[in-house]
């Protein structure tokens, strides 16, 4: 599992600082919504960042980790880092690979001679060689795989709070609930 600037944390008040920052890049005006008060009244985010460790450390899931080394300038030409190498560590995973692009810069490319694009297809490319090599070791039974399903209308990859997703009967998602023997 490829994560780019994917923000981690078990503790929802670091949620809330992430949702700010977010909150300020899309400009909302300061009267909208606040981003912090819904991430940090919810714990839903904490909740599911703790199931992810869990499954990073008990199953043989290969997770690299990518982070952005530039600012993203937000509607007022403040600088702010969304998702920096604090905020992306993942207990159990390999360290994280800084990119020299923004948050939004990471999932563009102008060309694949980019250094962020170059850095994420050599781990991809290897992952897609690895399973080859085992399908053809297995008989081409392709015995050892993983299998991650995704509900809704967002399908393109499981964006936390946007859709339902399951990764080796591990459910995380949109309909996610913490298990909190208090709640009942």
């Amino acid at each position: 599992m490829a994560l780019l600037g994917t923000p981690f944390h078990t503790d929802k008040a670091l949620w809330g600082q992430t949702g700010d920052l977010l909150h300020r890049l899309t400009g909302d005006s300061p009267g909208a919504r606040s981003l912090r008060d819904d991430a940090a009244k919810s714990e839903k985010l904490a909740w599911i960042s703790g199931q992810f460790k869990g499954l990073v450390e008990k199953t043989p899931l290969e997770v690299a980790v990518f982070y952005e080394a530039e600012e993203s300038t937000t509607p007022e030409g403040d600088g702010v880092l969304i998702a920096g190498l604090a905020s992306v560590k993942i207990p159990g995973a390999p360290n994280p690979t800084r990119l020299g692009t923004t948050h939004q810069g990471m999932a563009e490319a102008a060309s694949e001679d980019d250094d962020h694009f170059e850095r994420i297809s050599r781990v991809l490319v290897g992952w897609a060689e690895e399973l080859a090599e085992e399908e053809e070791d297995d008989g081409g039974r392709g015995g050892n795989h993983k299998t991650a399903t995704f509900k809704g209308d967002n399908i393109g990859g499981m964006m936390l709070g946007f859709n339902d997703g399951e990764i080796n009967g591990i459910y995380l998602g949109a309909g996610a609930k913490p298990q909190n023997p208090q709640q009942g």
